[in-house]
């Protein structure tokens, strides 16, 4: 039977818990990290797709969590800082980490990989796997509009959009939830802000990313062709037509209010920006008339209640209602199309919750 390789755990220190258990506090040796055991309490491991996030966490030096380790006994040896675990390590939490590491170091993409751990001592795989339950039955995933609103230092978008939402001219002053939680007053999150104002400039480029880091950049690309004076006074001029055919300043709880759904926000942003009724080169202009004729659009009607509130061909099927409304009854003035639209999009509507929102 071949020896089991000792896991080598560098600039290490034995600590005490609170309760009195001694615990391991280090950083994992890379070429130790092959080493470690997995046992089946644990996920799979993500595609490679989402490791690709992890890998470039850790080649741009961010903070990446420590992961939690299981040695089953308590062999060691300690020499110059550094502790050998001699027993079975096996990984409790932290296995996206440690296979994006790996992943990492085997493409070249990694010269190295910076990963901290807190080992425990002769455990067994029952504790682990109770212990695998806490964690992860306690953990809260961090909410995307905190991770975009984190973005706000680096990203021109986010900055100018945040600040925008403090301003008494907007209508949706104190109305965005930039936090972890939704507040009663807020109309709408930072992501459906963000996705609302990208569909309204698609025409100009990529604004129709969903997930929140290529959301922010298409937007930051776009920002830099328009100018930030432009953008900022496009998203103002799209929620004053919200705000005068509908309100949004007087709407106290927006539960069951259709026009602040992400699925209406998204249609109605892909008409506006696919025609050019609105629009004075980049410059989002709605006419009176134009703004009367939205406003009459049937918000109520119960056809209109379950698209905004759906999912897949919602986005299409609102498209199309919105489009006719526009010009029924017109002799003049009826849409002219950007473009003529090749295939439809469905614009799958996003919770709050379904990126990449926490480190595992």
């Amino acid at each position: 039977m071949t020896k089991q390789p000792s896991v080598k755990i560098c600039k290490a220190a034995l600590d005490e818990l609170d309760d009195g258990t001694i615990v391991l506090r280090g950083v994992v040796e890379p070429r130790s990290l092959s080493t470690l055991l997995v046992d089946d309490y644990q996920r799979e491991v993500r595609p490679l797709t989402s490791l690709q996030k992890l890998v470039e966490a850790f080649a741009s030096g961010s903070r990446i969590p420590d992961i939690e380790l299981g040695m089953r006994g308590q062999k060691f040896s300690e020499r110059e800082g550094c502790f050998y675990l001699k027993d079975p390590v096996y990984i409790i939490d932290g296995q996206q980490r440690v296979s994006a590491a790996k992943h990492g170091m085997l493409t070249g993409e990694l010269t190295s990989a910076h990963l901290g751990c807190v080992v425990h001592f002769d455990t067994t795989k029952e504790w682990e796997r109770e212990r695998f339950r806490i964690l992860n039955t306690l953990r809260s995933k961090v909410s995307p509009n905190v991770l975009i609103r984190n973005m706000k230092d680096d990203s021109p978008v986010v900055e100018m959009l945040f600040n925008l939402c403090n301003d008494r001219s907007f209508p949706l002053k104190g109305k965005v939830c930039w936090t972890q939680s939704k507040r009663r007053q807020d109309v709408l999150t930072a992501r459906t802000l963000l996705g609302t104002l990208g569909r309204l400039h698609s025409h100009v480029g990529p604004g129709r990313a969903s997930g929140n880091v290529e959301m922010v950049r298409g937007l930051d690309a776009i920002m830099e062709k328009v100018g930030r004076q432009t953008l900022r006074d496009n998203a103002k001029v799209f929620f004053d037509l919200l705000d005068g055919a509908w309100g949004i300043r007087n709407i106290a709880f927006s539960e069951g209010t259709v026009h602040t759904k992400q699925m209406f926000l998204y249609s109605l942003a892909n008409v506006i920006s696919d025609h050019l009724n609105f629009w004075d080169s980049e410059k989002l202009t709605i006419r009176a008339a134009d703004g009367r004729k939205i406003g009459s659009f049937p918000i109520a009607d119960p056809t209109v209640r379950q698209l905004s509130g759906g999912a897949s061909t919602s986005g299409d099927m609102l498209y199309e209602l919105l489009k006719r409304h526009f010009d029924s009854g017109k002799r003049t003035h009826k849409l002219k199309p950007r473009v003529a639209r090749l295939h439809t999009e469905t614009d799958q509507p996003e919770t709050d919750d379904d990126d990449e929102s926490e480190v595992a």
